[in-house]
């Protein structure tokens, strides 16, 4: 079984209080403050629980690579746009004088 309580500041302080009405309630519940050791029987902060959760970590490498990629993507069309305009212009690159237009028209 599992209880998930909100306090103000810091939750283990509270521990103490917690464990007293839980022991009120069902003297028979055991209570543990191991931590996060892959047992049942632990306390944790809520954290601590979202950190080790596997879904939060497999969607927070999900949202990682995403960003990679979305940021090689952008790479590469900046490098496509570079190229296009520098195609363009190149022809342009002797004239002294070349209208904007002229400039600008891809042949």
């Amino acid at each position: 079984m599992q209880f998930f309580v909100r306090t103000q500041g810091d939750p283990l302080i509270y521990l103490h209080s917690i464990r007293a009405a839980i022991a009120s309630v069902a003297s028979d519940q055991q209570i543990s403050n191991a931590g996060f050791n892959g047992g049942f029987n632990s306390t944790f902060i809520l954290n601590e629980a979202i950190e080790h959760d596997p879904q939060y970590s497999r969607q927070r490498l999900f949202s990682t690579l995403f960003g990679v990629f979305s940021a090689m993507a952008f790479a590469v069309v900046l490098v496509g746009i570079f190229s296009a305009l520098l195609a363009c212009l190149w022809p342009a690159r002797h004239a002294i004088a070349v209208s904007p237009a002229e400039a600008l028209r891809c042949e």
